[in-house]
């Protein structure tokens, strides 16, 4: 590889940078395999041998390639940059390392078998992405372990990471190879179809930006780089190791040299994507670009089916795109890009749309305070959510500030949120308050500042509450919860202000069951900062808390000081700490409904003044001391108000179902530090409403029902008829969750049903109607005839066939080297299709074909067998 220019893919410039064999006289050079034999070999190469590893190339496919295993519990995958395979285990004849793409579903995977002084050697610890790769297009692939934790990359954004914490075989003696993997005695398997460039191999972990910084650019030799070939030799059959190790790579069979890669890279997403302002009928999509494009999201309900799409045509790096006209509590899958490249998808680009606002539904919620520290500590509080969840979808994010340290700037925020939460941004709408580090501790910033530009707030009141009219403050409604984001730094907090006169205004108008107010600033605390003495504290104690709690609060999240700290039950305390009473806690117990005074009760109506619990979080990326200096786990001095003074960091989850919040403080190894119930106990028990979102799938004879949970039902009743509209028969009685599969059903008759849920107060009304019409599977297609293969020239062969069935989805074309046996599939083409030209082939060579129709039922039996022999 030499210098590389950013430019638009052009389809025919690709084309001729792949099948050309480039003159002697360029600069830069690639290599280009067949996929049957070709590859680059180094030997058992012990100086490429490593127990913490980054792998790297740029590669683009030419077509399917041969797949090969790296051993049981592996993968089947195409190789690219390799240290062994399937050969033997708990020995130094296991593998060290294997970046490759998946032949199943063409996405990056990357493995390694457990070395010596692990708890199983010999395991095989694979990873995979979630980008199918296309052939035909530049792509630059990245794979790093550390001792702890895999991550992949594709064009140097996170595709995966996985949490492994085992040690490499970094004795192996199996050979390192290029676009194959070879065993300890020097057997190649599995083979790359395509076009490679610019190879290197480290024995360090590199960071996200180090990967992305140095993807474009020559890297000849650096601490840790262990192996680089920028293969750029245009002739002969080495491949040169500019690492200073020496390494050479040996051409076998014959690999191409070809032109370099300069023009044909893609736009890459650097950012993101990332949700903001979700409600039940919306949702904005952003991500950023290197380079400026239009945009396109395309959307629809199963991962397979983007059928619908939202955009717009300006061009920029900079993409927002709002997703209308949605269903209520509704999952969606997307994927980013432009007009005409999708740039970004997979299986978990996904996420929910909320319920209507004023209907109930169990919320989870997840709080993070003060946790732009990008380091390790941020990433452990993060993975210790994860493993707490357990898989349990966020249907809230909330930041409560100093969401990238130290100043705020774009690079912090890259390294702090985009890099430290890409799974997350992609999932769950991200709702922020603003603190005095996402402003470089500026109190009237402009609204250029790139907590601005990167936080939509939803200023108009689209997502429930009265419009703020500014990004500084806003509200919005979730379900049965109404969320109020306070400015505790930039805007007026003296009474009278705009942002006091707005929250009495939207206190007053909410009618929702919870009011959980966020600001960063705490008005009671004695960590790292001290509420009796900083005047932003103080301000927000005095001026705003008299109007949240006569607005009924319930909940008040902030961070700023680096502890943990939640309060009593506690109403009316405005003043210095020195002020607090006894007659301030609604009730003094610790709201543990295993312990004394069980959990905190509190009227179900938003009456005025009936307590609330404030929690400090700002343990999301660190904690440091306490007001005094004091470093001890538990605060020798608390604040009177606070029941629980602790430095451990962690994060908040809130799960709200009906009458009923639970609050649990999760510390960064997913265990529970403190909790707290909050139950509103005078709210008469209700018939539960009728559940949402049922939907019919039909199968074989069966018809698969699910819906949404109903707050407060006990059970569920599935009803049944023939005929639209009903009348309905009762199907099914006393279903505890929200699936039940109808395995009465006869094939052709189309079925219609309705749920209703229960409790001990009586059933709720029917829900919405679904139907399905169960079918049995179709028969296998009958076999093609007919095949015939003629060569056109000395790199392509055409293949024509008659098609002899009419249920076909498609056809699978295979293609052997020799006669009789060895066959591999070359490509899959759609129903109806009765010709397909097999190009990228070798001069003189003769080439076998057969193929068989397939669809859901299975493949036909083979076409007959024909051949023909490429030109000279």
């Amino acid at each position: 590889m030499n210098k590389i220019l950013r430019k638009s893919l052009v389809p025919a410039l690709v084309g001729m940078f792949l099948l050309a064999a480039a003159p002697s006289a360029l600069a830069g050079g690639a290599l280009a395999l067949d996929g049957a034999n070709d590859h680059v070999t180094f030997g058992p190469a012990p100086a490429l041998g490593a127990s913490n590893i980054t792998l790297e190339t740029w590669f683009r496919r030419s077509g399917a390639g041969v797949a090969t295993s790296t051993g049981s519990g592996g993968v089947s995958a195409v190789p690219l940059v390799t240290k062994g395979r399937s050969e033997g285990d708990n020995s130094n004849v296991d593998m060290n390392y294997f970046l490759g793409i998946r032949g199943t579903d063409n996405v990056l995977v990357a493995d390694f078998e457990e070395g010596a002084g692990g708890a199983s050697p010999g395991l095989n610890h694979p990873i995979a992405g979630v980008t199918p790769l296309s052939i035909g297009v530049w792509y630059h692939a990245a794979a790093t372990y550390d001792g702890n934790k895999w991550q992949l990359f594709l064009n140097g954004a996170l595709e995966a990471e996985l949490i492994v914490g085992r040690p490499l075989r970094s004795d192996s003696i199996q050979h390192a190879a290029l676009g194959t993997a070879i065993n300890s005695t020097g057997v190649a398997s599995g083979y790359f179809a395509g076009t490679l460039d610019e190879a290197r191999i480290w024995n360090v972990a590199r960071s996200p930006a180090q990967i992305l910084a140095g993807r474009d650019v020559d890297i000849n030799s650096e601490a840790g780089l262990v192996g680089r070939w920028g293969l750029d030799e245009n002739s002969g059959t080495s491949a040169a190791d500019t690492s200073g190790n020496n390494v050479t790579g040996t051409l076998v069979n014959g690999p191409l040299w070809v032109g370099d890669r300069q023009t044909v890279s893609q736009p890459i997403v650097t950012r993101g994507p990332y949700l903001q302002v979700g409600t039940a009928s919306s949702i904005i999509v952003r991500w950023r670009t290197d380079t400026a494009t239009d945009s396109r999201v395309r959307f629809g309900t199963s991962v397979g089916s983007l059928t619908s799409s939202a955009g717009n045509a300006t061009l920029t790096t900079e993409h927002e795109v709002l997703v209308s006209g949605l269903s209520p509590v509704m999952r969606y899958y997307y994927s980013v890009g432009s007009s005409t490249a999708t740039l970004a998808s997979g299986t978990d680009y996904s996420f929910y749309t909320a319920p209507p606002i004023g209907t109930a539904q169990p919320t989870r919620v997840w709080v993070l305070g003060d946790s732009g520290t990008k380091d390790a500590v941020a990433a452990a509080v993060r993975n210790g959510y994860t493993a707490f969840g357990a898989g349990r979808y966020t249907d809230v994010w909330l930041m409560l500030g100093d969401n990238a340290y130290n100043n705020g700037t774009d690079a912090e925020f890259q390294a702090a949120v985009f890099d430290m939460y890409p799974s997350y941004l992609r999932q769950a709408p991200l709702w922020s308050t603003i603190g005095n580090h996402d402003t470089g501790q500026t109190t009237n910033p402009s609204l250029s500042i790139p907590y601005f530009q990167i936080f939509n707030s939803p200023t108009d009141g689209s997502a429930g509450g009265v419009p703020s009219g500014t990004e500084r403050y806003y509200s919005f409604d979730y379900g049965r919860i109404h969320f109020i984001s306070l400015d505790s730094m930039t805007s007026s907090r003296a009474p009278g202000s705009a942002m006091l006169t707005w929250l009495e205004a939207d206190l007053g108008s909410t009618t929702q069951d919870w009011i959980i107010a966020f600001f960063h600033h705490p008005p009671y605390t004695k960590g790292s900062h001290n509420s009796d003495t900083e005047s932003q504290l103080i301000e927000m104690r005095a001026n705003v808390l008299p109007i949240l709690e006569a607005g009924g609060v319930d909940l008040v999240l902030t961070g700023h000081s680096h502890s943990y700290e939640r309060s009593f039950f506690i109403n009316g305390h405005y003043g210095l700490s020195g002020t607090f009473t006894n007659a301030m806690k609604v009730e003094a117990g610790s709201g543990r409904e295993n312990e004394s005074g069980g959990a905190y009760d509190k009227p179900a109506d938003l009456v005025a003044n009936a307590g609330a619990v404030y929690v400090v979080a700002g343990n999301g990326g660190h904690v440091t001391n306490w007001v005094g200096g004091s470093t001890a786990e538990f605060n020798p001095a608390p604040h009177p108000a606070m029941y629980r003074s602790v430095l451990h960091v962690g994060s908040l989850v809130l799960d709200v179902d009906g009458n009923r919040l639970d609050a649990k403080m999760i510390r960064e190894t997913g265990a529970v530090d403190d909790y707290f119930t909050l139950v509103k106990t005078t709210t008469q028990s209700q018939v539960p409403l009728a559940p949402a979102t049922l939907s019919a799938t039909a199968g074989n004879a069966q018809v698969s029902l699910s819906w949404a949970a109903s707050s407060g039902a006990t059970s569920y009743t599935v009803k049944r008829s023939t005929s639209n509209g009903g009348p309905y028969s009762m199907l099914a009685a006393g279903i505890a969750t929200t699936a039940y599969t109808d395995a009465t059903a006869s094939n052709g008759t189309t079925y219609y049903y309705v749920v209703s849920a229960s409790n001990g107060t009586g059933e709720s009304p029917d829900s919405s109607q679904a139907s399905a019409t169960p079918v049995a599977p179709p028969a296998v297609p009958a076999a093609p005839t007919g095949l015939t293969a003629t060569a056109i020239s000395k790199t392509q062969v055409n293949l024509s066939w008659i098609d002899q069935s009419n249920n076909e989805s498609g056809f699978r074309i295979e293609r052997s080297t020799v006669s009789g046996s060895g066959y591999k599939l070359i490509a899959t083409v759609g129903a109806n299709t009765t010709s397909y030209a097999n190009t990228g082939l070798k001069s003189r060579k003769t080439y076998y074909y057969r193929l068989r129709a397939y669809n859901a039922s299975g493949d036909s039996t083979y076409s007959n067998t024909a051949s023909a022999k490429t030109l000279k």
